[in-house]
Formats: C-alpha cells, structure tokens, sequence
C-alpha cells in the first residue's frame, strides 16, 4: 500500500493508520544437504523458489495489539493442515495437501523482548481446530492434540517487531563499564517496521518431513513508490544523490535438524537458534534516471544472545557483511547479493522504500546460507530484517 499523507505505523503518541500491510521477507523452511540451504518466499507477493512452501501474510497494528492474517495455496507446515495426520505419498502431493489453511493470528499487548533488546515481543499457543479433535477425527491427530482429553497446542510463535532504527549516546564517560544515558537520542521509524517471527511446533507433533517449525525474516510498511504515473521512483522532484541511511538489524542463526529420509531433507531446529542482533549502513540514489538508482550497505557490529543474559560479539561473523549494490525498481524494490562471508555461501538482501519522500525509510530482510565446503564452513544459517533512517547531510 502506498503512502499517503496522515499514514503512520508506529509513532509515539499517534495511533497507526490500522491497515493490513503485506509482509516482505524470507521464509527458510528446509535445508537441503546444505547444498541450497534457504528457499525464499516473499511473502506478499507468493513469489516462491520452492513451490511447496508458498506463504503469503499481512500485519495490521490495532490499539489492541496485532493482527496477522497468513497462508496460501501452498502454506506448508503443521499449523496450515487440517488433516496433519495424512502425509503425502512421495512427492505426489493430494488434494487436501495443496489447499493450504488460512489462519487469522491475533496477538494482544507485548511485552519487552525477552534478551532486553528494544523491540515489541509476542508469543502466543496455536490451538488445533475443533475439527482436528471432533469425534470422528484421524485417530493420530486426535492423539498429538488431546491429552486426557483436553486439546494441547499444535505449537507456539513468537513475534518480534522493531521500528527502532539507533541512538546516538552523544557524550559518554571515558570508562568503558560506565554509561551516561541521560542525553541518549534514539531514532525510530515512523513508516515501516522490521521484525521476525517463528512458529514451533509442539514436542508431541514428531520432527517428519513436512517442515514443522519455520522462522521468518519480515518488513512492513507504507510504500513510497509505485509503478504508476507520478508514482515511480524516476518521478521524484529532488534527487536523493548517496544518500544514508543508518539503522539496526535483527536475526536469528538456524541450525538443522533431520526429518526423515525423503531426499535427505533437512529442515530448520527452532530449538538452537540464536538471537542476533547488529548495525546497518546504507547507501542510496534515488533520481530520474533509472540506472542510477541503486543501494548499497553493510550490516556491523553483529552481537550473539548468550544464554547467560547478555549480549557479546558474534565471533563467526567478526568482519562487516557487505550488502552488494542493487538496482532500485520503479517501485522502490530492490535486491542484491551477499558475498564473501567467510565460512558461508551467497545469500540475499532485498527490501523497499517506505514513507513520504521528504522523509524517506528503508526496511528489507536478508539470509545468508551455510555450506559443507572449505575449512571454515558454517553447517547452520542466518536469516534477518533491518530498519534504516534517512540521515540528513548535516549530520
């Protein structure tokens, strides 16, 4: 959805517009002998490399808290089967496996993410449907969801969603141990929002081949360009000529886990990943010719959650990820590669452009793939989302 004047997602002190948004993102759902290790789906457009895992999703913000509407033709996973007891044969997929399940997700007031960091956290119990219980129901189903006769979760998801895009502690004592946070500044979004999300299966549903547990990598927002007339990229009055943008990212490490012998899939383990979370620098023009829009950034300072309580340097990514130059589209789109990662494959970036053009945000999700190969290989990978500011030349 475009931007329009009087449109906020998440501003102090100003309600959000309410508008169902389409989630942008990567969508990791099994790896694949680490050889291909993350298929993506942009989840607002059903663009999918893997046609078995097609999810499309949209966010709406409420004074109450979220409201999330998700699934698709082809929505994998145990959370979108209303038959979870049948499983295809082979890879012959029946009728009642390509259908999908819709789900309308509604999540109330957060709370504070629980490693400290400043997002909004949600995490919510997804009940099984009357009819995976009813008399009558596959005798499986009705196993994994009734105990002594009450219906027990078919699994959990977690939400994370951040428009907090930095701070600029401006002047601190010397003593690295000390702070001074008194005169911190901090920059938040106001038109777009990053986030992730993860579904994870009960220990009563078995890890098999379908996929259960699944994370994704979102952003969200009101669009500043679209392919129309006076809407385009190219048809902006004053050129954003290197322009930066500066802000932070959010992550999870997924390790793998295997479910079966079907091909030798493996899938993502929800149960050893990681939180990451680190800085993000960009670079953009944006102007009226077409083959001088582009970006280019790179993600910083990566920290790892420690099961202890705090956060530390990431040490398997020590260096900066450099965010390849990309075309920016008509529409404000853009998509580039990531290379040169020690210890990981190519992987992604993309992302849009979000709010008015005089107060430009840009928001996008990125993965990085494992791979079996060299001495430093990484058999585990990442997928994120990242939020960034317009900064003036002045500053």
């Amino acid at each position: 959805m475009r931007y329009e004047p009087g449109n906020v997602l998440i501003s102090k002190g100003e309600a959000s517009t309410g508008k169902l948004l389409r989630m942008r993102g990567y969508h990791p759902v099994y790896i694949n002998n680490l050889s291909r290790q993350l298929f993506n789906s942009d989840l607002g457009r059903s663009v999918n490399y893997d046609r078995w895992a097609e999810v499309v999703a949209g966010l709406r913000i409420t004074g109450d808290g979220l409201v999330m509407e998700i699934g698709g033709r082809r929505a994998d996973g145990i959370d979108f089967r209303r038959s979870v007891g049948l499983q295809p044969s082979g890879l012959t997929r029946g009728a009642q496996d390509t259908r999908g399940w819709d789900l309308t997700l509604t999540f109330g007031e957060p709370t504070r993410s629980p490693e400290g960091n400043g997002e909004a956290y949600w995490e919510a119990r997804l009940m099984p449907d009357p009819g995976q219980i009813a008399d009558g129901a596959d005798a499986t189903t009705r196993a994994r969801f009734l105990v002594d006769g009450r219906p027990s979760p078919v699994g959990t998801y977690k939400l994370w969603l951040s428009n907090h895009a930095g701070v600029e502690t401006n002047l601190e004592p010397t003593d690295p141990d000390e702070a001074y946070p008194e005169d911190d500044v901090n920059s938040f979004l106001k038109y777009a929002a990053y986030g992730m999300m993860t579904f994870q299966a009960s220990d009563r549903s078995p890890y098999d081949w379908q996929r259960n547990d699944r994370a994704h990598g979102f952003h969200l927002g009101y669009d500043a360009f679209e392919d129309e007339d006076n809407k385009r990229a190219t048809d902006i009055g004053e050129a954003v000529s290197n322009g930066k943008f500066a802000g932070l990212t959010i992550a999870l490490e997924l390790d793998r886990v295997a479910r079966g012998a079907l091909n030798a899939l493996t899938a993502i383990d929800l149960r050893t990943a990681k939180r990451l979370r680190g800085d993000v620098e960009l670079t953009a023009t944006i102007s009226g010719t077409a083959s001088d829009n582009n970006i280019e950034g790179r993600i910083r300072n990566l920290e790892v959650w420690d099961s202890r309580g705090y956060w530390k340097d990431y040490a398997t990514i020590p260096d900066d990820i450099a965010l390849g130059s990309a075309s920016i589209d008509a529409k404000g789109e853009y998509r580039g590669t990531i290379t040169g990662v020690t210890g990981f494959a190519a992987g992604q970036y993309y992302g849009n452009f979000y709010g008015p053009v005089s107060g430009l945000e840009v928001a996008g999700a990125w993965m990085l793939n494992g791979t079996n190969s060299g001495a430093d290989a990484v058999e585990r990978a990442i997928v994120g989302s990242f939020g960034a500011k317009h900064v003036p030349p002045s500053e």
